[in-house]
């Protein structure tokens, strides 16, 4: 409407300029050199408005002429930016849904249209992955390595490759690598804590754990878990180098961060014991023993004092029964040492409350149910039925690796199946004086 509005404005002020020179006619006379050139006014403003249209039209004309391969070129650009565009997004949509060939052509496509390596080398190096082709997205990768734009990427593309070739030198030289650029990324901090720990590296993996931990990437009770393990750890190797005053504060500071962790408080016993300091060690044991009654604790209970007789020994367990009196593993434990000493009642009514009575007792308790038959009832037939029922019933104690789900008879830092952190776990104690064997709900 506006333009419409402009043009009729325009039309009506052409029409009076025409009406004015009409109504005042003149003449104009040009003489140049051996010319002589008359006209009436009206003529020549419209000679000169035509030589002006006509150099208007050719200054736009010559404009367009030198400006045109330019804008040629930026059309085409833009064109081949359109199309690189569209094959790296169906190139990523083809890597989502798994479409390895459709994901090769489209990443092909986008690296000759585009000039955007971080992009193009990403979508190939996933391409490659998707269809197998390690060697080709290594390659990907290690080009990306000599960008800075894309170093980084780089470095976690090669990461996923090493931990799935199972190549754990290579993926701990390429996690200290991606510390040194980004070392407050947090996929960064828990990559780098865990090959160091896998590594035996127990001083740089705690220092990675301290990085997760200012940044809350793991929750408070699983950092204190780790820790105590790694300060573990640090005591096994000082107590093989000989340094038993080290081993003993670093299993003592595991203790005091896990305080149901059995392995640091079973450490620290033996190291008592080998000094000659066996009330400590039993203390130790006796702490322990309140809060997570295992196994292995009773077994080093047993080596403090191995020359006591079994009526010394069954006097000292008042010790453990005090501390945690009604748990299955205390009366085990007291039934062992009752039945040494040939305490029948006291050995009976122990292996009762440890489930000797129950439907599904630990092996460890049908073994002394078939040796109290044979030895105090003389009864061999009902001694071969519990040796039988040991074979099958589940024992306590053991170590199992949640990672590899293989099963160990000591505690290691490292499952030594698979090699992972922090992944064995006990199978527990015998719990439940009714007989049916329960996890323990501490994780020593």
């Amino acid at each position: 409407m506006l333009r419409l509005l402009l043009a009729f404005a325009l039309i009506v002020a052409f029409a009076a300029g025409a009406a004015w020179l009409a109504d005042r006619p003149g003449s104009v006379v040009i003489d140049w050199a051996d010319y002589r050139i008359e006209t009436s006014a009206g003529i020549a403003v419209v000679a000169v408005l035509a030589f002006s249209l006509i150099v208007a039209v050719l200054y736009r004309a010559w404009r367009w002429l030198r400006r045109a391969p330019s804008e040629l070129g930026e059309a085409r650009q833009q064109v081949r930016l359109r199309r690189g565009h569209r094959a790296l997004s169906l190139g990523m949509v083809a890597v989502a849904a798994g479409d390895k060939r459709e994901a090769l052509r489209q990443a092909n496509r986008a690296a000759s249209l585009l000039d955007e390596p971080p992009l193009t080398m990403l979508l190939s190096a996933q391409a490659a992955q998707l269809a197998g082709d390690t060697a080709a997205a290594e390659t990907q990768f290690r080009a990306m390595l000599d960008r800075p734009e894309t170093e980084f990427l780089g470095i976690r593309g090669l990461l996923s490759l090493a931990g799935r070739d199972g190549d754990r030198q290579a993926a701990l030289q390429l996690a200290r690598r991606a510390t040194e650029l980004r070392p407050d990324m947090p996929w960064v901090t828990e990559i780098s804590f865990e090959l160091q720990a896998e590594a035996g590296n127990w001083r740089e993996a705690e220092a990675a754990l301290d990085r997760a931990d200012k940044k809350k990437q793991f929750p408070p009770d699983e950092v204190r878990r780790h820790r105590a393990v790694l300060r573990y750890a640090q005591a096994l190797e000082a107590d093989r180098a000989d340094r038993p005053r080290d081993a003993q504060n670093l299993a003592k500071a595991a203790s005091d961060l896990a305080p149901d962790f059995v392995p640091a408080a079973v450490m620290q016993a033996c190291l008592f014991t080998a000094a000659d300091k066996l009330s400590k060690a039993e203390r130790v044991i006796s702490d322990a023993w309140a809060k997570a009654p295992h196994p292995a604790l009773a077994a080093a209970w047993q080596r403090i004092r191995p020359d006591d007789s079994p009526s010394e020994q069954l006097k000292r367990l008042e010790i453990l029964k005090t501390r945690n009196p009604d748990h299955p593993e205390t009366h085990l434990l007291i039934a062992g040492a009752a039945f040494a000493s040939e305490d029948w009642q006291t050995a009976r009514e122990s292996l009762a409350g440890a489930g000797g009575e129950g439907a599904n007792p630990d092996a460890r308790v049908c073994r002394l149910m078939a040796d109290y038959e044979e030895t105090y009832n003389g009864n061999a037939t009902a001694a071969r039925e519990w040796l039988v029922r040991a074979a099958h019933a589940p024992v306590a104690g053991k170590w199992h690796c949640r990672a590899c789900g293989q099963q160990s008879s000591d505690y290691e830092p490292l499952c030594p199946a698979c090699g992972a952190f922090d992944t064995l776990r006990s199978n527990g104690a015998v719990t439940g004086g009714a007989g049916a064997l329960q996890p323990v709900q501490a994780s020593p």
